[in-house]
């Protein structure tokens, strides 16, 4: 469901009682750049839980998981200032690496891809995805992944890919 970006799962730390006992640079989420996870502790001793850093180079997430009829469901892309994202919904999951586009996440058999929205000069583009008013959506896993295009080279590369269950 929701990945928060970045700061939205680190809550502060109080003075002199909080340490990073480690710090994994990973790509935890399948796009192709390092994220960071940070394991909390005290002293040496590690601590539970931990948080991580998103990567926004390329990233997508959602507002969370939506419910029938609601019309403030949204995806956010976050990439480069003038790329152009397109994001593509689909009911299944896949893992099939594309080499030099990424790793494909969603299964394209069931994929729907939305218009290309453009990126602005603060990373992030926002786009409404209403949800009908359908009572049998209820319990429907949608699966999000973005297509990141930078129109002055044509690159194109994949975010990564959430998952939401309409409730």
């Amino acid at each position: 469901s929701h990945m928060p970006v970045l700061g939205d799962e680190i809550p502060v730390p109080p003075t002199n009682y909080y340490n990073v006992v480690e710090a994994v640079p990973a790509d935890l989420d399948g796009d192709g750049d390092l994220d960071l996870f940070l394991r909390p502790g005290f002293g040496l001793s590690p601590g539970p839980g931990g948080c991580t850093l998103w990567n926004l180079t390329r990233h997508l997430e959602t507002s969370g998981n939506p419910t029938v009829g609601q019309s403030s469901y949204r995806v956010s892309a976050f990439a480069d200032a003038g790329h152009l994202v397109v994001p593509v919904a689909s009911l299944g999951r896949t893992i099939v690496d594309l080499p030099g586009l990424g790793t494909l996440q969603i299964d394209p058999a069931t994929a729907v891809a939305g218009s290309a929205i453009p990126i602005d000069r603060l990373r992030v583009a926002y786009m409404p995805m209403p949800i009908p008013n359908l009572p049998s959506l209820a319990g429907v896993s949608i699966y999000w992944q973005g297509v990141d295009i930078d129109p002055s080279t044509g690159r194109v590369h994949l975010t990564n890919a959430v998952r939401d269950t309409i409730q």
